[in-house]
């Protein structure tokens, strides 16, 4: 193409008229991936700092919405939901144990989590809760920052 031309449907498939219907999903699937893996990223963040403050997790849920597939891992649920536009780290705390009933739904293993004070989320200092809730963003934040390196360094 020379200065000064426009440019035309054939000049460039980034100025191509009609998309193909292949490419648009394997673009929503591409784009879908991306949303998943950052928010299992995201969750990770959460469910790092619970167990390094000894916190108990009950489940750790990348998607929202009815359940998928799962499995359990010690006494956490990990699970992919059908909707990824979010996710969860749902850590144990003292309403978990209030109603009786759903304390005998719970597994043994969850169970004998929920019923041990030093793994509620309630009984950790604010200092500990605050940075829980932090890690999340801060792995986000991490993540960019070692994204922009990566491609700052890179040559070219």
């Amino acid at each position: 193409m020379y200065r000064g031309q426009r440019p035309t449907a054939s000049a460039s498939p980034a100025f191509s008229l009609h998309r193909n219907r292949s490419t648009e999903s394997e673009l929503v699937l591409f784009r879908s991936f991306i949303m998943l893996a950052s928010i299992a990223w995201h969750e990770l963040g959460h469910l790092l700092a619970a167990r390094l403050f000894g916190v108990g997790v009950q489940e750790y849920s990348i998607g929202i919405g009815p359940w998928v597939m799962g499995f359990r891992y010690g006494a956490t649920r990990y699970t992919l939901r059908l909707l990824p536009i979010g996710g969860y780290v749902d850590p144990a705390n003292w309403d978990d144990v209030e109603d009786k009933e759903d304390l005998a739904k719970l597994e043994p293993v969850e169970r004998k989590l929920v019923q041990d004070p030093r793994n509620w989320l309630a009984n950790k200092t604010l200092v500990q809760r605050v940075l829980l809730f932090l890690s999340g963003p801060l792995f986000n934040i991490g993540l960019a920052a070692a994204l922009l390196t990566l491609v700052g360094l890179a040559p070219g």
